[in-house]
């Protein structure tokens, strides 16, 4: 039995997807937090937590689910009353979940705003060779 997280994607398709939630994130994932996941192949995308599913059977799926990669808050940024207003304004004007999510979020909040760098203390900065467009 694992516990999985269903997900909504800032994608035009009509349904949510579900991914694994690895034990260490149990005590911190909930609904409306936004989270870091895997879609296909190369993509990474910021997606918000619709439910969480408890005790679900994951053996007799026809892919293998992925894990949450990262929960980016430590606090939901919608609540409940919230998520049933989108889901509500997606069905009337026959648009995706994703894409109302897209649209209603603040800037600083958009799912494809979540880029995070990195400096890498430990990295030899001054040997490196790098083009213009790496050094940016």
């Amino acid at each position: 039995m694992a516990t999985l997280a269903e997900i909504i994607l800032p994608l035009p398709v009509k349904s949510n997807f579900h991914y694994l939630v690895k034990p260490e994130q149990l005590e911190k994932i909930a609904v409306g937090q936004r989270v870091l996941v895997h879609f296909g192949k190369n993509k990474i995308y910021t997606g918000v937590v619709r439910h969480i599913l408890h005790d679900q059977q994951v053996g007799n799926t026809p892919h293998k689910l992925k894990p949450i990669d990262e929960i980016l808050d430590e606090a939901p940024i919608l609540h409940e009353i919230q998520l049933q207003l989108f889901e509500w304004i997606a069905y009337y004007y026959i648009c995706t979940p994703g894409e109302v999510f897209k649209a209603a979020l603040p800037a600083g909040l958009k799912p494809e705003s979540s880029l995070r760098v990195e400096m890498m203390d430990d990295l030899d900065w001054e040997g490196l060779e790098l083009s213009d467009k790496e050094f940016e």
